[in-house]
């Protein structure tokens, strides 16, 4: 069975994070519902690596996050919580590109964000346009992986 340890050493960065964001999804699904999540498995973490090698970096902040979240899920390397860990990882990477970048807590607001944010040339997207964006890309790039393996 493979290790972070294992892993060439940028992978074991992106890995430590996102078993890190695991680690705060339970926390704050136990804080929010009083109740902790209960886990199946173990991590997976030698479906990790092939998950991150999968993804194309180059493009936009966006389509990458989007990328990313895509290949986090499909692999199902952790034992539950994957799309919300994936999203955890979205913000992760997203405040790395630009650190002004904040994630809409209120699942149901009146209110348009006023933050914005300019990663893709002269078109500046605001927070909840990336997050459409982003899951846009997520969901499109699982339909084209799922078509080419007969899903």
């Amino acid at each position: 069975m493979a290790s972070i340890d294992s892993m060439e050493p940028s992978n074991g960065a992106i890995a430590t994070r996102l078993v890190d964001s695991f680690k705060n999804v339970l926390e704050e699904n136990y804080v929010e519902e009083g109740k902790r999540v209960r886990v199946y498995k173990d991590i997976a973490a030698e479906d990790i690596e092939p998950a991150l090698n999968q993804i194309d970096w180059n493009g936009t902040a966006v389509e990458v996050a989007g990328r990313l979240a895509s290949n986090l899920i499909l692999k199902h390397a952790l034992p539950t919580a994957n799309h919300r860990t994936a999203i955890g990882m979205c913000q992760l990477y997203l405040r790395r590109v630009n650190p002004g970048f904040r994630c809409q807590r209120r699942r149901h607001s009146s209110r348009r964000p006023t933050s914005t944010i300019g990663w893709s040339g002269s078109t500046t997207i605001s927070t909840s346009q990336s997050w459409k964006a982003i899951f846009r890309v997520a969901f499109r790039q699982a339909t084209v992986l799922m078509c080419s393996k007969g899903v």
